[in-house]
């Protein structure tokens, strides 16, 4: 008797996996379309909406219940919500307004249910979860490889643009970057033995990229993420900083090879410029954000309770603010939701940040094999707090998907991990996700049509244009 081949023995069990963690699968999928299938800001916004309504779709059609994890207060959340809402119908354009809330909440909504997935099914899922994410950055590598095998072939001229091939602003695919390169790390570690060392080089390889595009944010959000695990977990923290430093290391290392002595051997200039990033520094730390800044800190003080609106820091005029959101997710918040909105969400972030923070302490101690993962989810949400600090992270679709995911999987393995639940989500919290669904999808066509070339309006920075 013929056994079955072992794939196809494997296979039901893989569709099962795949079922239990649908949306979470979902959300590395846009991710990995926002690299592949989107060309430029606006095609990546449209593809973004594309899966967080797939996502939502399957939430709503799921029927499963929608438990709120006990490390994120849900009436912060509320209030947050509620006080945006307010914002939106008061500004000057509530359309825009009610977008970035819809949008806010539709992460959130995606966020929440990819972890109650991942909570019900933390080890094969999240493993399947990190490899289509792995899959998908694997390819984007691809990508951005023939751009320079055929700079050295044809001897073309480049500039740090061409190797974010896709993106409207290679800074944009660094804030992804911020969220991806741990994630990768992490895979490195839990995948299966066979695996590991083409995950590892495809670490490398993203480290190389970062380092090259030379995104600062970035690098200081994982060398500050890296620290606060070693402060937290110890020892527990060494095996995940040890494969974070393996893979910059491999990743300078690569760097130098791809982009500097290749070029140099074909008689070319270096791709990029060693010391770019350090003159830059020196020149003006802050990168021009002074400016940026002090228009939040106007928009603070003129509005100081409800903000002048979600998403309208871009509708100061071109002449007092070039960028259309402060490059700083708390004076943005600050600037266009009020103060007692940003209060609300460093609530819910401080008690989540905490109960994270707790598990990393405990895993000194006593924390089984899952401690790895712990110091991962550390790591990430350091770097993603940092780096928004200095730029437009909670801003961009690419990085906008990725700390969804994060989301997902730090969550659901603090319920997993046996972390007290949160209230019941009922069918209030699935029909008001609906409608945030329906109002972000009118109020983006809208605010595309509303920019006219006769009118001398932009395009919101929902779009790529950052004015209106």
């Amino acid at each position: 008797m013929i056994s079955e081949p072992v794939h196809a023995q494997r296979l039901p069990a893989l569709l099962s996996q795949a079922r239990g963690v649908a949306i979470a699968l979902l959300v590395a999928a846009g991710l990995a379309a926002i690299h592949l299938a989107a060309d430029g800001h606006d095609q990546q916004r449209v593809v973004q909406l594309a899966f967080l309504a797939a996502a939502v779709a399957v939430m709503l059609a799921g029927g499963r219940a929608l438990i709120l994890p006990g490390a994120v207060p849900g009436a912060a959340l509320l209030v947050f919500f509620a006080l945006g809402l307010a914002a939106a119908l008061r500004a000057p354009s509530p359309l825009h307004g009610l977008l970035e809330v819809a949008l806010w909440w539709l992460l959130l909504a995606v966020a929440l249910a990819g972890a109650g997935e991942l909570a019900r099914d933390d080890g094969p899922g999240r493993l399947l979860v990190l490899q289509l994410l792995g899959a998908g950055v694997a390819l984007y590598c691809v990508k951005v490889l023939v751009v320079w095998g055929s700079a050295l072939a044809l001897h073309g001229e480049t500039d740090l643009f061409s190797f974010a091939p896709g993106f409207s602003n290679y800074r944009f695919l660094n804030h992804g970057q911020t969220v991806t390169l741990p994630l990768l790390v992490l895979l490195c570690l839990e995948a299966p033995a066979r695996q590991r060392r083409f995950w590892f080089a495809l670490a490398a390889l993203w480290w190389a990229l970062l380092f090259l595009l030379g995104g600062r944010g970035t690098q200081a959000g994982l060398l500050a993420g890296s620290v606060v695990a070693l402060l937290v977990a110890g020892r527990a923290a060494f095996p995940f900083c040890r494969a974070m430093l393996a893979t910059a290391v491999a990743g300078a290392l690569a760097w130098v090879l791809l982009f500097r002595a290749a070029p140099f051997v074909a008689g070319m200039a270096p791709f990029g410029t060693s010391t770019g990033q350090l003159a830059r520094t020196l020149a003006d730390p802050g990168s021009g954000r002074g400016a940026l800044w002090h228009c939040a800190w106007d928009l603070i003080a003129a509005h100081p309770w409800l903000g002048a609106g979600p998403m309208h820091f871009a509708h100061l005029p071109a002449t007092a603010a070039s960028f259309a959101h402060p490059h700083n997710w708390m004076l943005q918040v600050g600037a266009e939701w009020g103060l007692p909105a940003l209060a609300a969400v460093c609530v819910a972030l401080l008690a989540a940040s905490a109960a994270l923070l707790r598990a990393g302490w405990q895993a000194r101690k006593d924390m089984p094999p899952p401690r790895v993962a712990l110091c991962a989810w550390i790591v990430t949400g350091c770097a993603i707090l940092t780096d928004a600090l200095v730029s437009g992270l909670v801003v961009m679709p690419v990085s906008q998907m990725a700390i969804v995911l994060y989301l997902a999987c730090a969550l659901g393995q603090l319920r997993a991990g046996g972390a007290p639940a949160g209230p019941r989500l009922d069918a209030l919290f699935r029909v008001l996700t609906l409608l945030a669904l329906l109002l972000a999808g009118a109020a983006a066509v809208l605010s595309y049509q509303s920019a006219g070339a006769e009118d001398e309006r932009y395009i919101p920075r929902f779009w790529l244009q950052g004015h209106f």
